[in-house]
């Protein structure tokens, strides 16, 4: 995350514990509106994007170990974007990318040799919920998600000394 000083420049701020939990709560409440907005819709939501991006990253990881950072990053952020866009509102899929988790993740995971959770069975359950329009599994899922995410970012913050 960058923040910017009045002539003095671009500065990247330091990823904390406290940083990375408020990015990932907003995360979760975009993601809220946008499966609100999607499970009230009555047209089809063309899910297959999102079974096939499950399918890419199983090869990614082996268990709980990450055998391609690269290409799980990859597939983790494009099944979220994907969630977004569904929703079909061109602000609220710039924000969310605005937001950077993933960019977030990208650096926090520089080193990650295994996931904090079943990332794959949580981004089965979502699509399972969006399937059936379910929005309370799906925010009972998405909140669990989030939480497994938190998880791998203090691990790895905390591994570097409390900050990034």
């Amino acid at each position: 995350m960058l923040s910017v000083e009045p002539r003095k420049g671009y500065f990247v701020r330091p990823l904390t514990v406290k940083r990375i939990t408020e990015a990932y709560d907003v995360r979760m409440g975009l993601e809220f509106l946008a499966i609100e907005v999607i499970t009230t819709k009555q047209k089809p939501l063309h899910l297959e994007r999102l079974e096939e991006l499950l399918h890419e990253r199983e090869a990614t990881v082996s268990g709980r170990t990450i055998v391609d950072r690269d290409l799980y990053i990859a597939t983790n952020e494009a099944f979220h974007n994907y969630i977004i866009d569904l929703a079909n509102n061109d602000i609220l899929s710039e924000v969310y990318r605005k937001l950077a988790v993933n960019l977030l993740m990208n650096r926090i995971m520089y080193d990650a040799k295994e996931t904090a959770g079943d990332v794959g069975g949580e981004h089965a359950e979502m699509v399972g919920a969006l399937r059936q329009r379910d929005l309370e599994r799906f925010r009972r899922v998405c909140r669990k998600h989030i939480e497994t995410g938190k998880k791998m970012a203090q691990l790895a913050i905390e591994r570097a000394g409390g900050t990034l």
